[in-house]
């Protein structure tokens, strides 16, 4: 696929397929996903030192509408969402 093309790292297993990392696990929490390899390495190396912050705000006006986002992953990218196999 094109996205597989221009983003090599999302078809790499070793890397997890570019997922590093999910935010605030006892909440539904967020992904962080690099597109590039030395975005990953760099968001790698920033979880292991624990630099990485977070802030977080909301606002939300009316309803908001309900979106849905399947992403499938080979069984070997979800060993540990730490970068720590």
């Amino acid at each position: 696929s094109y996205a597989i093309v221009k983003y090599p790292i999302l078809a790499d297993i070793k890397c997890k397929n570019g997922f590093l990392h999910r935010l605030d696990v006892p909440s539904s929490g967020l992904i962080l996903v690099a597109k590039k390899y030395n975005a990953y390495f760099d968001l790698l190396m920033q979880l292991h030192r624990g630099e990485i912050h977070r802030d977080y705000l909301v606002l939300l006006h009316g309803l908001a509408q309900r979106k849905v986002v399947a992403v499938r992953l080979a069984k070997e990218a979800l060993t540990s969402w730490s970068g720590r196999q």
